[in-house]
């Protein structure tokens, strides 16, 4: 890691609080506006939050909903050139996510290590992170990499598989804002994949991938 590109923090600075607290009744109404439901409960322990990616909300609607429902943490691990942009970059450190480029990756270990032995008695961070890279422009699967299911070994922690409906649908990429239109949101917790159970990362993350694309090709009425 060179001295220009360093990891940002986990713990959001005065700015990045004020910015959060101020924009998140705005999320609340988008999940409220358009009917958001919570299918399941995320696994009780530390893990890997591994879900499709087609919108905007994608990270800042879970992180929102599992900070207020379920009293948990979400860290995401984000593309450096996200945070190139202020605004997003005020929007991500809000978060406490992690901003990492490829050769950033032992860093990043390293700080999601010390994340979850810091973490106070009975809390049980989660680090989120997107296997497709990239936000997908229509909608269908992008070819997942392995990196998701090699933390979750090296980390020790399970994979908990997430599928977003209707996410896309209501703010897919391209757009300034959210569709005005109601349509229906849901967050669908699936069954976790243990770190003993991960023997190959690539297949299985192409295996969670595909039982989270099945969740989302079920749910009827995304829009």
């Amino acid at each position: 890691m060179t001295a220009n590109r360093p990891l940002p923090s986990l713990h959001p600075g005065l700015l990045e609080r004020f910015v959060y607290y101020a924009f998140e009744p705005f999320w609340w109404t988008i999940w409220w506006w358009h009917r958001g439901k919570i299918h399941g409960i995320p696994s009780p322990h530390s893990c890997i939050f591994v879900s499709n990616h087609g919108s905007y909300l994608d990270w800042i609607l879970p992180h929102v909903l599992l900070r207020r429902l379920f009293r948990r943490r979400i860290c995401y691990l984000v593309k450096s050139k996200v945070v190139k942009s202020h605004l997003f970059r005020v929007f991500t450190r809000s978060t406490g996510s992690i901003a990492m480029q490829d050769d950033m990756k032992t860093a990043a270990i390293k700080k999601l290590t010390r994340l979850l032995a810091d973490a106070p008695a009975g809390e049980a961070p989660i680090i989120g992170v997107f296997p497709e890279g990239t936000r997908s422009r229509n909608g269908e699967p992008l070819p997942g990499m392995r990196g998701a299911a090699w933390m979750a070994r090296l980390l020790h922690v399970p994979m908990q598989p997430v599928a977003l409906c209707g996410f896309h649908e209501v703010w897919p990429p391209g757009r300034w804002f959210p569709r005005i239109r109601r349509g229906r949101l849901s967050v669908h917790f699936l069954q976790p994949v243990l770190p003993q159970d991960i023997v190959h990362d690539q297949e299985t993350v192409d295996v969670v991938l595909a039982e989270i694309y099945a969740v989302f090709k079920q749910v009827p009425d995304n829009v």
